[in-house]
């Protein structure tokens, strides 16, 4: 968040959730490829690989649960599952689609990390689903490996016809800061601890500069965390406006995020409702919209 004048604002920002028959596309955190079947094929044993997402049916999936905790998770163009191939329990072993069964293969449990990607395990091996080799090459077939931990092996989830919308907010998990007193949208200046913003306090007022802001200084207000994150929504709350007539934007509210913790570009979602520029911003939520992003170690 970028503003020019001094304000109160509270982030909150979103990782999608997982529900049972809602359409979502995967993108894997590593490559930013989709998880997508071969060839648009809709046969048994076709590979799973990856591919950029071109929100046709071959890369849209849906997760159909069973029990404790897995589901299938099946292809909207074939009507197969995302499978182990011969029900493999060795690492190494390639996935494919195939109908679903009674050998476990075809099941996966979810597991969110903390930066709201998730991991698959498969009921039958216990290992997880990856990308190997840390590949970011189109048309490479997924297999599974043991949880190692890595981007390779974390997946986003997307809705379908959406930039997310889910209600895990990671907001907390960081650390909370404001800048003020900025000459440049993209500046770093005068960085200071805010944690009014990302406490889950969703009522209290933080103003980032009470001494007054600069007349056409840039201030920001926003997250960092100590390791890279997914954002698929971002909330901005404008806080409430003071008895002299502050605490709204004047010019150019805007998202950026940074992958470095330092170096801030400009993310292009857009806000709705549009922001008014006026005392009648105060009280209300602006919700950004746009493409998930992975890897992102903080936004504002």
């Amino acid at each position: 968040m970028l503003i020019a004048a001094a304000t109160c604002s509270i982030w909150t920002l979103a990782s999608a959730q997982i529900s049972p028959n809602t359409q979502y596309y995967l993108d894997n955190a590593n490559s930013g490829l989709a998880v997508n079947v071969s060839g648009a094929s809709t046969v048994n044993g076709a590979a799973i690989i990856q591919w950029p997402y071109d929100a046709n049916a071959d890369s849209i999936w849906t997760f159909v649960a069973t029990d404790s905790g897995y589901y299938q998770i099946v292809n909207a163009n074939s009507g197969r599952d995302i499978v182990v191939q011969s029900a493999s329990t060795s690492s190494g072993a390639n996935i494919i689609q195939w109908s679903f069964g009674s050998a476990q293969n075809d099941q996966w449990k979810p597991v969110q990390n903390s930066d709201g990607s998730y991991t698959f395990h498969n009921r039958k091996s216990g290992l997880a689903l990856e990308v190997p080799g840390d590949s970011t090459a189109q048309g490479v077939q997924l297999d599974q490996w043991t949880d190692n931990g890595g981007a390779n092996q974390k997946f986003t989830v997307n809705i379908v016809g959406s930039s997310g919308g889910g209600s895990g907010n990671i907001a907390p998990n960081g650390t909370a800061y404001g800048w003020f007193g900025m000459s440049s949208s993209t500046g770093t200046a005068n960085q200071t601890a805010q944690p009014g913003l990302n406490d889950n306090n969703l009522t209290a007022n933080v103003d980032l500069e009470p001494a007054g802001g600069a007349i056409g200084a840039w201030e920001a207000g926003g997250v960092i965390w100590s390791s890279p994150v997914t954002i698929s929504s971002a909330d901005f709350i404008n806080g409430d406006i003071t008895t002299g007539g502050d605490g709204f934007l004047t010019a150019n509210l805007k998202l950026q995020f940074t992958t470095d913790g330092t170096t801030w570009t400009d993310s292009g979602w857009t806000a709705s409702p549009a922001y008014p520029y006026s005392s009648s911003a105060g009280g209300q939520t602006y919700a950004f919209s746009g493409t998930a992003v992975s890897g992102v170690l903080g936004a504002r």
